[in-house]
């Protein structure tokens, strides 16, 4: 019989750095009063990566509603993953801002984990889906590459394309991605090509 290992009670802590737009480092204090520090990855939603379009602006509104020396409310949803960060939601001055990063269009509901957090499943695809109808963030470019496709470069271009003149291979990550009937040309997002190619993989609805 598989056991799996209890979840974690929910906790305080206060943020120490915002790394991106869905994970932070916070302290907390253990038994003998010294600061023990955990990277907390925001459950059940996925932020554009850095250098991804939007990226930015994703981590730049996180910085804006949850800043630095906040005193925060952790709650768990699972282990720690292989990259040593504790999934969990995270609640500032009764704000849950897993929620405010989908509401204000800085993030995705990543689907893929739904399943362990199924009390916020359906507020979350309600952000998600109000955000969208608005054009909030991410959902004001033509088209977005939700970072799980990103990661998997489910987004590249073909690989025979032009460098962009006077731009320095990594430096600029040019958005240019162009709806044609759901499908979508995407730019390179390492080298700032202007060549791309048809990506008729991505799924635009949940």
């Amino acid at each position: 019989m598989l056991v799996t290992a209890p979840l974690l009670p929910p906790f305080e802590a206060v943020v120490t750095k915002i790394s991106d737009g869905d994970t932070i480092k916070v302290a907390i204090a253990n038994s003998v009063s010294e600061k023990v520090e955990v990277t907390v990855r925001f459950a059940c939603i996925d932020t554009p990566e850095r250098g991804q379009p939007g990226g930015t602006a994703a981590t730049a509104h996180l910085k804006s509603v949850l800043p630095i020396g906040s005193v925060v409310q952790i709650v768990p949803t699972g282990s720690k993953d292989r990259y040593d960060r504790l999934p969990g939601f995270v609640i500032f001055n009764k704000m849950n801002v897993n929620l405010e990063q989908v509401a204000a269009g800085q993030a995705w509901v990543y689907i893929e984990y739904l399943g362990t957090c199924p009390q916020y499943a359906d507020i979350l695809n309600e952000a998600q889906d109000a955000a969208q109808a608005k054009e909030l963030g991410l959902w004001g470019f033509p088209n977005s590459c939700p970072p799980w496709q990103w990661r998997s470069n489910k987004c590249m271009p073909l690989p025979n394309c032009k460098p962009v003149p006077q731009v320095r291979a990594g430096a600029v990550f040019q958005f240019a991605i162009f709806a044609k009937n759901r499908e979508v040309l995407a730019w390179d997002r390492w080298h700032g090509c202007t060549g791309y190619q048809l990506n008729t993989e991505q799924k635009w609805t949940r």
